[in-house]
């Protein structure tokens, strides 16, 4: 009885998304990207499983379930690794999940899905067999620095040293971990079957190399997921690459050196290029993961189709990231008008579909052709609103 009314509570308390729309989410899930739990009917899959198997933690020492969620269960150092994960403070964010609800924290996933734009719902990347009996978490997810070379021009000082130094005119952000933290993560490492690393750049964070060497000693099995600007590449790398899984994601915006590099500032594209192909190769030969993740905005997205060409050549898998941060790099706070021209230049291109990595690139573009869509829709609705103000 006491389940029964607790699940009523719980119905009423948080506001639940439509049946009928994660019916239809639901059946978006299962694609090529996403290993959907077998076991789980659809009707019985929860919305997202990020706050059931992911820690992520970043560079404030805060953790949450993922980078996009505004939730915060607690801060490291204050308290425990194992008494955050263990603790109450994560079921504030699992209940109301149970209960079909994205309305606690979860608005960047919950405003797509809610709009039937499922391919930018980024709860499915957590859509995994991944589920630990012993209820330890199955991935962690580290932003524990700022480390960085570059100063893209959609970047910001908490990603970037190099824009805090140059551009903010700030100190340095204080390095909230330690020693201490490798070795509250031992306990959590025999468990999980994956860990990723962002940075900052992740190839010059040192930390990291002391959390990927605890990994080899306790649990080499794990997946190693690293996301690079493709900038560094040494002996030192080399050698760590051999010795773990790697799945690498290297970061280009533009298949042109003097667009790239106005973009990616620091960045050399003949190096960036040449480390490319050798990130690839290794990963072909190791049968992993290999992709290309690209940042559609105003200064580059008239060579969308020749990135989706370029990287179709190579046999390389490619993703888009939306950038909501400068306005002046952002594409969704464009007028309808504006999203409109854009659209119609873009989606006069077809692309082939002949392997699993064309039709991916192919799906991703078409994908992103969908997000103009419905930002355009957006913004059409926003001037229509004003305009009605007005005339009231």
């Amino acid at each position: 009885m006491i389940k029964i009314l607790n699940k009523i509570f719980n119905k009423n308390k948080y506001k639940a998304i439509d049946k009928e729309i994660i019916r239809k989410y639901n059946d978006s899930r299962d694609d090529e990207q996403n290993k959907i739990i077998k076991t789980v009917k659809k009707n019985k899959m929860l919305l997202c499983y990020a706050p059931f198997n992911n820690i992520f933690f970043n560079s404030q020492g805060q953790i949450t379930a993922c980078c996009r969620s505004s939730y915060i269960f607690d801060q490291y150092p204050q308290k425990k690794l194992k008494d955050i994960w263990f603790g109450s403070e994560f079921n504030k964010l699992r209940d109301p999940i149970k209960n079909r609800s994205l309305s606690v924290a979860c608005q960047t996933c919950q405003y797509p899905m809610e709009k039937g734009d499922f391919d930018n719902v980024m709860a499915k990347i957590f859509d995994r067999n991944y589920l630990n009996k012993n209820k330890y978490p199955t991935v962690l997810e580290f932003e524990l620095i700022n480390t960085c070379n570059l100063e893209c021009i959609m970047c910001l000082g908490t990603l970037s040293s190099s824009i805090r130094k140059n551009k903010d005119k700030l100190p340095p952000l204080p390095m909230l971990y330690d020693q201490n933290f490798i070795e509250q993560l031992k306990d959590f490492i025999p468990h999980i079957h994956e860990a990723k690393f962002y940075g900052g750049e992740p190839f010059l964070i040192n930390i990291y190399f002391d959390i990927l060497d605890a990994i080899i000693s306790i649990n080499p099995n794990v997946r190693i997921t690293i996301t690079t600007n493709g900038t560094v590449l040494n002996n030192r790398i080399k050698d760590l690459l051999g010795k773990l899984k790697f799945n690498i994601n290297v970061s280009v915006d533009s298949v042109h050196k003097e667009n790239f590099e106005s973009i990616r500032k620091n960045a050399e594209y003949d190096v960036v290029m040449q480390n490319l192909l050798y990130f690839q190769e290794h990963c072909k030969r190791n049968n992993s993961i290999f992709c290309i993740c690209v940042s559609p905005m105003r200064q580059n997205w008239h060579e969308l189709p020749d990135i989706i060409q370029y990287f179709n050549n190579i046999d390389a898998l490619v993703s888009f990231n939306t950038v909501y941060d400068p306005p002046d790099c952002a594409l969704w706070n464009l007028n309808d008008t504006e999203i409109q021209a854009i659209y119609d230049k873009l989606s006069i291109y077809d692309f082939p579909e002949n392997s699993f990595v064309q039709k991916h690139n192919k799906n991703k573009y078409n994908a992103f052709l969908n997000q103009l869509i419905a930002w355009r829709n957006e913004s059409y609705e926003k001037k229509r609103d004003n305009f009605k103000a007005c005339i009231v």
